[in-house]
């Protein structure tokens, strides 16, 4: 069974599927990334999940702080549905917009300064990985979450809370200007 992580940087997620057994793959568009995790003895190849080998079908792909940072994240989770089988897991972890409060003392201006050029919720997230096929198993607002390739759920039981949250942020926001 093969993980994939995608923007390996260092290689520290990388190093820890290999530990516990499985075969590790890594890609990062970072040459001086790619050289760090290969000086650790990692297969980590420049470029994106959509650079695999045919015959290199992983069992999960995980996106660690880099979905965010995407030009075009739809079409990250597109090619990451591709590369899994019916049943593979995704994993996306992130800085949640939900999560200003804590780590920028409630200053979203802070927070949208951020090398982030997307600001997911976890419903934003999850209507975002529906497109491509993916379900939530399981999420927080801090964006670490899990999806499976497959029977797509409906995250609109997400959105009234969603919307409440929203609201609050924007009246934050409007109220600091």
């Amino acid at each position: 069974m093969a993980g994939l992580s995608h923007a390996a940087s260092e290689g520290l997620l990388l190093s820890r599927i290999v530990s516990r057994g499985f075969r590790g793959i890594g890609f990062d568009m970072n040459p001086k990334n790619v050289e760090a995790g290969r000086s650790m003895g990692l297969d980590v190849r420049l470029g994106g999940v959509g650079d695999l080998r045919p015959d290199e079908r992983p069992a999960v792909v995980s996106f660690v702080n880099s979905l965010d940072t995407s030009t075009n994240p739809q079409a990250e989770l597109s090619m990451a549905a591709e590369q899994l089988g019916e049943g593979g897991l995704l994993f996306v972890a992130a800085q949640g917009l939900h999560t200003c409060e804590q780590r920028h003392d409630g200053d979203i201006r802070r927070h949208l300064q951020a090398r982030s050029l997307y600001h997911f919720t976890l419903a934003s997230l999850s209507a975002l990985a529906l497109q491509s096929g993916f379900r939530l198993l399981r999420g927080d607002e801090t964006i670490r979450s899990m999806f499976e390739l497959g029977q797509s759920g409906d995250p609109s039981e997400m959105y009234p809370a969603e919307r409440e949250a929203t609201w609050w942020q924007l009246n934050e926001l409007e109220a600091r200007l």
